[in-house]
């Protein structure tokens, strides 16, 4: 069964965000020129429409306990994966137009973002862990001090 959508409402900056990224998107489209002949082009395009499917699938979370709850899981973590996957490699795409179209070597531009992407990367991946590492610190504190007073 779907959740109350009450319940689920999304915040206020999610709300801000995905009206941003569609009216810019509007004026991309109304603005340039749209042949999609660019792979970043088609890129922007793709992550449009996956952030619009996160969003649907956000609103559609099955209640805990629900055999399809698994699936929504796997669904909205495999759309979001996408998103940021795609969102980078769009950055490398442009820089490299931008490259092309210029004639100018970003090499040091390149080297940075992607010192970036990895620090990045390095700082985001453990927090994912992070609540994992607490509980085991506090089984492990737990244990340490029924060891102590054992030896009482």
């Amino acid at each position: 069964m779907l959740r109350n959508l009450k319940s689920s409402r999304p915040s206020t900056f999610q709300v801000i965000a995905v009206l941003a990224v569609t009216c810019s998107a509007v004026v991309a489209f109304t603005k340039f020129d749209n042949a999609f002949t660019y792979t970043h082009e088609s890129l922007r395009l793709a992550l449009g429409i996956l952030m619009w499917l996160a969003l649907f699938v956000g609103l559609i979370r099955p209640d805990h306990g629900v055999r399809s709850r698994s699936v929504w899981y796997g669904l909205r973590w495999i759309v979001g994966t996408a998103r940021v996957i795609l969102i980078y490699y769009n950055i490398y795409t442009r820089l490299h137009a931008y490259m092309v179209m210029r004639g100018m070597r970003l090499q040091t531009l390149q080297t940075l973002f992607s010192i970036r992407l990895g620090f990045i990367g390095l700082m985001y991946l453990p927090q994912d862990r992070r609540m994992l590492y607490c509980s085991r610190s506090r089984i492990f504190d737990d244990w340490d001090r029924n060891v102590q007073l054992s030896k009482l």
